[in-house]
């Protein structure tokens, strides 16, 4: 018989079956325990059939679906209510007594120039400049932009079906539509929708320069036939939704989805209208309006009845679904599928059955570990331990608990008596931690402080003392608003207060101390500060650097600049003073030498004449380069404007300028259009008429010269390029350039100072850009430049 008692002397017989015993409770209790659970967890999972209980299994799936129906009421809803809204921005637009004054004069002015036989590139370059053309631009940009649905906006033409104005400036010129499907929106009274479809290039039936991407997304066309006063249709107006872009994400969203939510839309020919979400069951992509799919859920949405249906879809994984039959015109009708994978949606209720399990096996740990662990000799250590443990809170690290056994008690307190003496250990660390950062705050290399909340000093380090020439008794006298410049007061009282307030975490300030013997000593200030485990604001801590050196220098450099910029005044002076000085006897060479030759003419023989004209040339080409020189500098000088600069403009002002001086010069310009840039548009004007005033010379032996402005992508940044057909230059000439009298051309056979392009390379360089040049003999050249 097994016992367990106490004996008559008061002591204990030994537990021989001690083990044995607390072996068998434990297994008789797992066995029940686990019987409990698991009938528990079954009746919780397939239910009971007396009370009618259906399981979490019946009722979660009856869940699923009602959320799935509510998802696609809703979607469908709001798919054809957003159809709605499109059709309605089409009807708004169309009708727009703007937008139809518009088009009826662009249109018309296309069918002027198209009966005169324009070319093409003539015609289209007339209805570019057209301002209803740019009225309407205008237009349809700002309501792609307000909107956000919309990926291209296009106006075509009624009768030819070309595209007159659009958001995509590359579809202009385009065809529009097929004639049929042109003369059904002509014929309707109200809007259009076509199919679901990819765009086509610019030539095809859907006009655009559509890129490739672009291209694979299916796209939904709302169009609507534009009116002119009469009432005849003048145009067609054709708003364009990227399905992909715009329906797909509408579609996708809801936190009811979960993560493998996903709802499918497709046309009465099972195809999908955007992409899936997930790859087919090969691992491909289906392509928008290229895949059929046979997939149940899909197949009983499409034939017209709504409800809910447990079955495989495309990538063969069972999912619960939502189909619903979408009437979207009497002629267009579409499948949409609602669906989540079976296994996300029930995986809930198998964490909730693991959970249960992981609670059952906790539970049933405890009342083992309890079962076991009660017993009358425990309690004894316990608490003895208990006092042991009271008395270390009260502060006697000295305490140790005792191990009279060797179970699990006896451990505890081991490790009880590991952890007093783990404490006392720490303490001398930090002991020593303390002690190393009053050493380290001591012998800093700046200034450290200790500030009270009073804003009086509480502790300060060698370096502040030496640095105020107080003693650190002296100092921690004072407040630190005693040693502060009263204009710097304010200030710091300021961010002081946001700091306590806990606005700022810390702040940096540069300000101004006083010394013991009234010096000013600039310092910069980084002050935080310190909390209890509360967050109770205890002290700040201050680091003060002296920067008094670093000022003086500043303020060396600022008179130094002063006297810079006097100087370059009076340099500037100087210039226009000597260059006004050089033009009275160069204007009077001129003109002594002009009265020599009219005067006296018959007394000269052709030597003489000869000899003054070079005279003449002589002082004219001087002059002209004391101008350039004085234009030179000038560049150098005068303050910049940064605003937006139409350069295409400018340069073709410049052109226009040129071709009044030379009229009968045969020379084709092409400057490309819409070049923006942000700069002074003075400078810019004149770096481009030295440009192209040099193209315009250098071309000038070329019976049909070829001058180009425009812009292209050059190492990843876009650079601008003046290019022409001209004399050209050896390219290991090039590093002379843009130097000051540098020429490479003869004064005889091209005129110049060869100080334009110094000028465009000091305007490049104040905008901050670069400029090079390519060329080749008699091949042409080439400038480039950046901003």
């Amino acid at each position: 018989m097994c016992r367990d008692s106490v004996g008559t002397d008061g002591g204990k017989t030994p537990r021989v079956f001690f083990r044995h015993i607390r072996t068998r409770l434990i297994t008789h209790f797992i066995l029940v325990f686990v019987a409990v659970l698991a009938f528990v967890e079954a009746t919780h999972i397939a239910g009971m059939p007396f009370p009618e209980y259906p399981g979490q299994w019946k009722h979660r799936k009856l869940e699923a679906f009602r959320t799935l129906s509510l998802v696609a009421d809703l979607k469908k809803q709001q798919l054809l209510s957003w159809i709605g809204e499109r059709r309605g921005d089409a009807r708004a637009y169309a009708t727009n007594p703007l937008v139809r004054e518009n088009a009826d004069r662009l249109q018309t002015l296309f069918h002027k120039l198209e009966n005169r036989g324009a070319r093409e590139a003539d015609l289209w370059s007339a209805v570019r400049n057209e301002e209803s053309f740019k009225a309407l631009e205008e237009c349809l940009q700002e309501i792609k932009v307000a909107y956000g649905v919309y990926s291209r906006i296009r106006i075509a033409d009624a009768k030819s079906g070309r595209i007159l104005v659009s958001t995509d400036i590359e579809d202009v010129g385009g065809v529009f539509y097929h004639p049929e499907r042109l003369q059904v929106i002509l014929a309707s009274d109200t809007e259009h929708l076509t199919n679901v479809e990819l765009p086509q290039t610019k030539g095809g039936s859907l006009s655009g320069n559509s890129s490739m991407e672009t291209a694979a997304r299916p796209v939904l066309h709302v169009a609507r036939a534009i009116k002119d006063r009469e009432g005849s249709a003048c145009a067609v107006l054709l708003m364009e939704v990227n399905i992909d872009t715009i329906i797909k994400p509408m579609l996708a969203s809801g936190k009811e989805l979960g993560l493998t939510g996903e709802v499918v839309l497709v046309d009465m020919d099972a195809r999908i209208l955007h992409s899936l979400k997930y790859p087919l069951a090969d691992g491909s992509r289906a392509r928008p309006l290229d895949y059929h799919i046979s997939a149940r859920p899909v197949l009983f949405a499409i034939s017209g009845r709504e409800g809910v249906i447990e079955a495989k879809d495309y990538r063969g994984v069972m999912v619960l679904a939502a189909c619903r039959n979408l009437v979207v015109t009497r002629e267009m009708r579409w499948g949409m599928v609602v669906k989540r994978d079976r296994a996300e949606l029930f995986k809930p209720l198998w964490d909730d059955i693991a959970w249960s399990l992981s609670v059952g096996v906790v539970g049933l740990l405890a009342a083992v570990g309890l079962t076991v662990f009660v017993a009358r000799n425990i309690t004894r250590p316990l608490l003895s331990l208990k006092y042991a443990a009271i008395r270390a809170a009260e502060g006697d690290l000295d305490v140790r608990a005792p191990t009279t056994s060797s179970d699990e008690v006896g451990d505890l307190a081991g490790a009880f008596n590991e952890m007093i003496a783990h404490v006392q250990r720490r303490n001398s660390l930090l002991a020593e931690s303390e002690e190393r950062f009053r050493l380290a705050f001591q012998d800093a290399p700046i200034g450290m402080a200790i500030v009270g909340l009073d804003n009086r000093f509480v502790k300060v380090n060698r370096s502040l003392c030496e640095m105020l020439c107080y003693t650190e008794p002296e100092l921690t006298a004072l407040a630190f608003v005693d040693v502060t410049h009263p204009e710097d007061i304010d200030k710091d009282l300021e961010l002081s207060r946001k700091l306590i307030a806990g606005e700022i975490s810390s702040y940096d300030l540069e300000k101004r101390y006083f010394s013991k013997h009234k010096d000013i000593i600039w310092i910069n200030l980084r002050a935080t500060i310190i909390r209890d485990e509360n967050g109770a604001p205890l002290y700040y801590l201050a680091m003060i650097e002296n920067i008094t050196e670093r000022k003086r220098a500043e303020f060396e450099l600022r008179e130094t600049m002063t006297e810079l910029k006097r100087s370059n005044a009076e340099l500037d002076s100087f210039a226009y003073t000597v260059a006004h000085d050089l033009r009275t006897p160069l204007r009077g060479m001129d003109g002594f030498s002009q009265a020599l030759l009219e005067d006296y003419a018959e007394k000269l023989d052709a030597e003489g004449k000869h000899c003054l004209s070079r005279i003449r040339g002589a002082s004219q080409r001087m002059a002209r380069i004391i101008d350039d020189l004085l234009s030179l500098s000038r560049v150098s000088r005068v303050e910049m404007r940064q605003e937006s600069v139409d350069l295409s403009r400018l340069a073709e002002t410049i052109a226009s300028g040129l071709r009044q001086i030379e009229p009968d010069r045969r020379a084709e310009v092409l400057i490309q259009e819409g070049l923006i840039a942000r700069g002074d548009a003075n400078l810019l004007g004149l770096a481009l008429e030295n440009l192209l005033g040099n193209a315009w010379k250098f071309t000038r032996k070329r019976s049909e010269a070829r001058i180009e402005f425009g812009r292209i992508e050059s190492n990843g940044d876009s650079a601008y390029f003046v290019r022409d057909n001209g004399a050209g230059f050896d390219m290991k000439y090039v590093n002379k350039l843009f130097g000051t009298f540098q020429r490479l051309h003869a004064a005889a056979e091209f005129e110049g100072s060869g100080i334009g392009l110094a000028t465009v390379q000091r305007v490049i360089h104040r905008h901050g850009g670069k400029v090079w040049a390519n060329g080749a003999v008699e091949e042409g050249a080439t400038f480039y430049f950046t901003l």
